[in-house]
């Protein structure tokens, strides 16, 4: 009797081991994949789905002249420009009255792109998503990846001109058809292409391309 109770036992014990031995610990098995550490698009990747950083956010922007008077958005952000309103009093062009042009709306294309230098240009325009935004505006230079481009980045190249036409928060006065500046270039800068860029402070979410050209 004894015997065949020693039997069993070792029976036992040998499923046992075998069963342990075949079957890998739960916490051994994921050490590496904690949360906030997953190195293939986990919760803790880099780059999330969607981010201001993402592909996806990055839009191809053209700013050689070929959609002048277009808002283009280059990526989402914390502050939306859902239209724009351009007009001039200075009496140079036959420019309709702000009065005029909000009968039709805000627009994103279509909107007056070609100034005078030294000719004040009033902007009006519709936010979504924040009480202001930061404006710049700078001469065109073809060669710059635009959607790389920072405020910061954009602040340091305004630093290096002899003449600075805005570098502020706008605000869009709501008893004034929106109004958010008057600026004009200034003839030192000379002619050509120039870029409007609207910032929420940490990226350029939009950008208007003007032509600026001389006083005839």
């Amino acid at each position: 009797m004894k015997r065949i109770i020693a039997i069993l036992l070792a029976a036992v014990m040998v499923v046992c081991f075998a069963a342990c031995g075949g079957k890998p610990s739960g916490g051994e098995a994921n050490a590496t994949d904690k949360p906030g550490e997953t190195g293939q698009g986990g919760e803790g990747s880099g780059s999330e789905p969607g981010g201001s950083d993402s592909p996806a956010n990055q839009a191809s922007v053209s700013l050689d002249g070929s959609k002048l008077g277009v808002l283009q958005k280059i990526r989402e952000g914390s502050v939306n420009v859902k239209g724009l309103l351009l007009t001039t009093d200075s009496g140079h062009h036959d420019y309709s009255s702000i009065e005029e042009l909000i009968g039709g709306g805000y627009k994103t294309e279509g909107l007056y792109n070609e100034f005078f230098l030294n000719e004040w240009i009033g902007v009006y325009g519709e936010l979504e998503g924040g009480s202001s935004v930061l404006a710049f505006v700078l001469p065109n230079d073809p060669d710059t990846d635009v959607s790389k481009l920072t405020p910061a980045d954009l602040e340091q190249a305004s630093s290096k001109l002899d003449y600075v036409p805005i570098t502020e928060p706008l605000t869009p006065d709501p008893e004034d058809h929106g109004r958010m500046i008057g600026f004009y270039v200034h003839e030192e800068l000379g002619e050509g292409l120039y870029n409007v860029f609207f910032c929420d402070g940490k990226d350029i979410v939009s950008v208007l391309q003007l032509k600026l050209v001389p006083l005839a």
